[in-house]
């Protein structure tokens, strides 16, 4: 039996049936975790162990995620703990899809094998091809870890961070009048041809390209007063590690760097913790694959097509599911038709804040720190104070152990 509900009038405020108390921040926060928790952390991990790609682009983001280096572990006897010194890892395919994201516990390459593994199971089960081409932000260091994981995939870089690693080392920076021309150079060197109304862009074989870096290196030298002595360290990248195996595939890596953009932004526009920050994550996974397959006929899935735009991934699958059964179960004809499921791959892949087994079984690269008082103001300001640009002349050098203070320094005449 129903309660008959009588229709009354609403209450006085301050009363019990109406507060008048405003909803508190702590209450949105713990409503949005707990939404998190129970759907959208794993639709978003369902949805992208769907997904492959056939050129992948593996970049790590270390700079931006400022709250990184403020979370802090206290223990009982006051130790103080910084167990993230790593930053958010992402590997994103051809179409623009995040193919998986951690936030790494450290600057080890070997966290970077193991979400490269569970993306070679995720290809082994859902029967798709390797990549035939891994484009890395930052080449030099990661290329062993993708090789061990992908010996046959041809790991390159991107033509974006080759010209940030030349602008690094111009005099006066950015307030060069010659570096828009500089730059022009630096990437006619590399391509043939730029990619534009859905071609891919055409690259230089690895002969013309050294050729013509070399060209264009000596070029400026000889106007005088345009590198500094940190140039003469970038020997190393026109060595091959631009050249493409394959032209009939997007290949240019501008893919990452637009995602990094997602990532930044809510950096800048919420103040959260790491539990909220990982939460926020997994959401803006999941709305970036929804819409970016919807906004591509040719790249939009029978299934996400039978979803109509919505990003309730499980939910829309269990319909489908129901729908199935019941047109199986019809016992006459009624030319009704079965909808798409979603060919999720039953890895054990798991992405955000996820445990480490590099870091659980070496316990011992935590950095632990004892202080008798708590985090100053000062070291809050100075861990702000970190450079928000992962593509400063400075940030470019040290991950090339190229002495920031040659930037001081004019390039000496060569003989």
């Amino acid at each position: 039996m129903y309660k008959v509900v009588r229709l009354k009038p609403f209450s006085a405020p301050r009363d019990e049936g109406y507060y008048d108390r405003p909803i508190t921040h702590d209450l949105i926060t713990d409503i949005f975790l707990e939404f998190s928790n129970r759907t959208r952390e794993q639709e978003s991990a369902e949805y992208s162990r769907s997904l492959t790609g056939n050129t992948w682009y593996l970049g790590v983001t270390r700079q931006h995620l400022q709250v990184w280096r403020k979370a802090v572990i206290v223990k009982k006897n006051k130790e103080r703990a910084k167990p993230m010194r790593g930053g958010i890892l992402s590997l994103v395919n051809e179409k623009n899809e995040i193919l998986g994201w951690r936030l790494c516990q450290t600057n080890a390459n070997a966290e970077i094998e193991e979400m490269l593994e569970g993306l070679k199971r995720r290809c082994s089960e859902l029967t798709a091809d390797l990549s035939e081409i891994i484009i890395a932000d930052n080449y030099c260091y990661v290329r062993g870890a993708i090789t061990k994981v992908f010996p046959d995939a041809s790991v390159v870089l991107d033509v974006y961070h080759l010209l940030a690693r030349y602008l690094a080392v111009i005099i006066n920076g950015s307030k060069n009048p010659l570096r828009g021309a500089i730059a022009k150079d630096v990437v006619d060197a590399v391509l043939k041809t730029r990619a534009s109304g859905g071609q891919c862009a055409e690259y230089w074989g690895k002969q013309e390209q050294e050729e013509q870096l070399q060209a264009m290196f000596e070029k400026w030298t000889g106007k005088g007063n345009v590198w500094t002595a940190a140039a003469l360290k970038l020997n190393h990248v026109k060595k091959g590690c631009l050249v493409r195996p394959r032209q009939d595939i997007a290949a240019d890596g501008n893919h990452i760097e637009g995602s990094h953009k997602g990532w930044n932004s809510i950096m800048r526009s919420f103040a959260s913790g790491l539990e909220v920050f990982t939460a926020l994550g997994h959401d803006f996974v999941l709305h970036r694959n929804v819409r970016v397959a919807n906004s591509k006929p040719w790249s939009s899935g029978s299934f996400l097509a039978s979803t109509h735009g919505s990003h309730h991934i499980r939910l829309s699958n269990h319909v489908n599911k129901l729908w199935n059964a019941l047109v199986d179960q019809e016992k006459f004809p009624s030319g009704l038709q079965r909808r798409p499921l979603l060919n999720s791959a039953s890895t054990s892949e798991a992405f955000g804040l996820v445990p480490s087994a590099f870091s659980v079984t070496f316990g011992g690269l935590l950095e632990i720190k004892s202080e008798a008082e708590d985090i100053s103001d000062t070291e809050l300001l100075k861990m702000e104070s970190v450079l928000d640009n992962e593509l400063e002349p400075e940030t470019v050098l040290r991950h090339l152990d190229i002495d920031p203070l040659l930037l001081l320094q004019p390039l000496p005449p060569l003989l």
